[in-house]
């Protein structure tokens, strides 16, 4: 069964542990590939999911620290049993330097994701329910994720319209 790592932001692994969130929307890479009049079924025939078919698991890779006392060491190097702490639990004072989600080993994640379904849309065809399904709650939700989506991608990110690997999963 195919695993890999997807990164999420502390505001997104509480929607993930608060149970609010079981879909995620990554930007399609087409490697120069220009198809703006093919369709998402089209798209997703030419190219295979970086993340995975249903069934896989995507494990989260998220802010994270160990003890002071290991602040020197690369993560490949800190011991197996290593206390974890996780900044979306919040701020303890007692771990050493917070650590990007972009090095955080295997070992070291507390949540898998299995996928539900995948496949390739328009990122502005996302529905009311999908952006709730973002983990948006606010009385406008597609609003609030346009909001999101530029604070990642940039201020025209919106406006662009790209395809998106459309991601439903389940906490495993």
């Amino acid at each position: 069964m195919k695993q890999s790592p997807i990164i999420f932001s502390k505001p997104m692994v509480l929607a993930i542990l608060g149970g609010h969130k079981t879909q995620t929307r990554r930007l399609v890479k087409l490697t120069g590939k220009d198809l703006p009049d093919a369709t998402g079924k089209e798209i997703a025939r030419l190219l295979e999911s970086p993340y995975g078919k249903t069934g896989a698991q995507l494990w989260v890779k998220e802010a994270w620290r160990t003890l002071q006392a290991f602040d020197h060491l690369r993560p490949s190097l800190l011991p197996l049993d290593t206390r974890i702490e996780y900044r979306a639990d919040g701020e303890s004072g007692n771990g050493g330097k917070w650590r990007t989600p972009l090095f955080m080993p295997r070992w070291a994640s507390r949540i898998t994701l299995e996928i539900v379904a995948v496949r390739i849309e328009r990122l502005q065809e996302i529905s009311e329910a999908d952006a709730r399904a973002e983990g948006m709650g606010s009385e406008n939700p597609v609003e609030a994720y346009k909001i999101l989506w530029e604070s990642l991608h940039g201020l025209d990110a919106w406006a662009k319209n790209p395809w998106v690997w459309l991601i439903e999963f389940a906490v495993r």
